[in-house]
């Protein structure tokens, strides 16, 4: 946690002086933040998805490779997801930067480029990204499902929306015929 370590440990950790810790971020609170913005390009790097796949297989290898990711950086990604400190309004808008990532991302597999998703479908993806996190937090926490599980609820969660929002989607004719149970 943020306040459990002083600046001084955080430069013996990171093997500078704490002088050098200061001239480049200023403060603890600046090297925290570059820490959480990397770490937020990052998880943005995992997500992101494979035009030489299928919509179906580019989101099932994004989110593959997305608890991949988290499974690897666990501290990282939930200093990530829960903001940080506390309700900083600089580590909030890296994680809505985040969100908009996944967001512009769905949007784009179910061949919606639109900037400005209608309310309801948006609606529902922004509930899924919130319902994937803390799916997310809570398999880092106790690990007594496998990943394989963990993924396969991830792909439940939007197979729906995608149903019910976009049933002329390519995605979707694909859902329906099958693909993917």
């Amino acid at each position: 946690a943020y306040d459990a370590i002083g600046t001084d440990e955080l430069a013996r950790i990171a093997g500078i002086s704490t002088g050098l810790l200061y001239h480049y971020f200023q403060s603890k609170r600046g090297y925290y933040l570059a820490t959480i913005e990397a770490a937020a390009r990052d998880l943005d790097a995992a997500l992101q998805l494979d035009p030489a796949l299928s919509p179906y297989d580019a989101l099932v290898s994004s989110h593959t490779a997305f608890l991949d990711w988290i499974e690897a950086n666990r501290a990282l990604y939930s200093a990530v997801v829960r903001g940080g400190i506390g309700s900083d309004p600089e580590c909030a808008q890296i994680v809505q930067a985040v969100h908009r990532g996944i967001l512009a991302r769905m949007l784009s597999a179910l061949g919606l480029g639109e900037l400005q998703p209608r309310p309801r479908l948006r609606s529902r993806l922004i509930g899924w990204i919130g319902f994937s996190e803390a799916l997310s937090l809570d398999w880092l926490q106790h690990h007594d499902l496998d990943k394989a599980e963990i993924l396969r609820l991830i792909v439940d969660g939007w197979r729906p929306i995608v149903l019910e929002e976009v049933p002329d989607s390519a995605l979707a004719c694909f859902l329906r015929t099958g693909g993917g149970s």
